[in-house]
């Protein structure tokens, strides 16, 4: 093949999703394709010649392929994916920043062997009625009890606050090896478990991009694994408060607090406006790949429409007119959530420098502030307007990108991005 080696040609493998999806895997990254691409890899790989792949296409797809055509394809396009695909290229998981790899491969594969067994159909259903039933029961009896909203003692508080970090990470280390687990068990071998960052708040995540070859519904399974896992944890917390009650006040603030902890990370789970297990279940729901990036494009999409006056298709290939619809309503649910946080954040960011610079000049009821106070405050005062600059610089500069390459004054961002992304 004079457009593309050997070696690269072999490190490419077609795979047909469903009927009308196809994708391209190229060391264990996934990238989707048109059916033309499909066959003409194929085609390649079985070592045909141009003449013999252009008769092909023309046959299947009542479609002339011109030599330029072809060699674009094939010089630019699979090129560009085994370039993207290198093994020294960026991790796949593009949007978790300084990631840290915590178990690998093999350790992994020996983790998920043994939970299992949480994953029988018969065992998934009573597990998840009493996880669910177990949650219910303790966040009813919390209230009514007025222990929600109740006040500690520093010391109470402080075990509190130690406990919950330690917690926290654990209950997201359970949360992903349900991700790894499930995707193991549908013959998806995960590749990592790791921690990192998204936008400014620290995260763990799986590697399991693979999951992008099993069908919707195995999918979607896959991404509510972790919430399962999850609630699973409830039903040892709900034992573990009722035991409590006739034993320690201090460990039963605790696991009060390890149990509205993980509630709570459950729920914000779902949440499918970030890239969270709603996020992915949404975007495998809409058989929107970059579910993302679509509703991000979308404003555009409606102006480009009504600019032409109709005359270019306005509805997304493959996508019903449910679809559509769905996606419309994710589009503005997206832009009203990001509006509102993004008024918060910088509302929060003005009445926050204001008061800093009371506290500074000792003006007001910050005259008499004692030292203490006074230090903690300009410590915590600094955190925030860094993590807000941080989480600022992140959202705005792509538009930034963007806007600067629309009006020419910097080329377009180049590059293919993997479709399937992790969990």
């Amino acid at each position: 093949m004079e457009h593309i080696d050997e070696a690269r040609l072999s490190s490419l493998k077609v795979v047909q999703v469903s009927a009308d999806t196809f994708a391209l895997e190229c060391n264990d990254k996934l990238y989707y394709i048109g059916a033309v691409l499909f066959s003409i890899v194929q085609h390649l790989q079985n070592g045909k010649s141009f003449i013999d792949i252009q008769e092909a296409i023309a046959a299947e797809y009542k479609l002339v392929l011109s030599r330029e055509k072809f060699d674009q394809i094939v010089t630019d396009t699979l090129n560009k994916i085994a370039d993207a695909a290198a093994p020294q290229a960026s991790a796949p998981q593009s949007y978790v920043y300084g990631q840290v790899v915590l178990f690998k491969e093999p350790l992994l594969a020996v983790m998920t062997r043994a939970l299992q067994f949480l994953l029988r159909r018969q065992v998934v259903i009573s597990l998840l009625i009493l996880s669910l039933l177990a949650t219910s029961l303790l966040l009813l009896k919390l209230h009514r009890s007025h222990l929600l909203s109740s006040e500690l003692s520093p010391a109470h508080g402080l075990a509190v606050i130690a406990g919950s970090y330690i917690f926290f990470a654990l209950v997201g280390l359970f949360h992903e090896l349900g991700h790894a687990a499930t995707a193991a068990r549908f013959g998806i071998a995960p590749k990592e478990v790791g921690f990192g960052f998204y936008l400014v708040l620290p995260v763990l995540y799986t590697d399991v991009s693979k999951v992008w070859l099993l069908d919707k519904r195995k999918r979607i399974l896959v991404n509510l694994a972790g919430i399962y896992f999850q609630l699973l944890i409830n039903i040892l917390l709900s034992v573990a408060y009722l035991i409590s009650l006739h034993w320690n006040t201090s460990a039963t603030y605790l696991i009060i607090s390890f149990f509205l902890t993980n509630a709570t990370l459950a729920l914000y789970s779902l949440n499918p406006f970030f890239r969270n297990d709603g996020y992915w279940v949404c975007s495998d729901y809409f058989g929107v790949p970059n579910l993302s990036a679509a509703a991000q494009s979308y404003p555009r999409k409606c102006w480009d429409y009504l600019r032409s006056k109709g005359q270019i298709a306005f509805r997304n290939p493959g996508l019903s007119q449910t679809g559509e619809l769905l996606l419309l309503a994710y589009t503005i649910g997206r832009l009203s959530l990001m509006s509102w946080l993004s008024y918060l954040g910088y509302s929060s960011f003005y009445h926050s420098f204001r008061e800093t610079v009371q506290r500074l000049y000792h003006e007001g009821q910050f005259a008499n502030e004692p030292p203490l106070e006074y230090g903690l405050y300009l410590a915590k005062m600094m955190l925030f307007c860094i993590l807000f600059l941080v989480l600022a610089y992140r959202t705005l500069k792509p538009l930034a990108l963007r806007a600067s390459a629309r009006l020419g004054w910097s080329p377009p961002a180049a590059g293919l991005e993997p479709v399937a992304v992790a969990s």
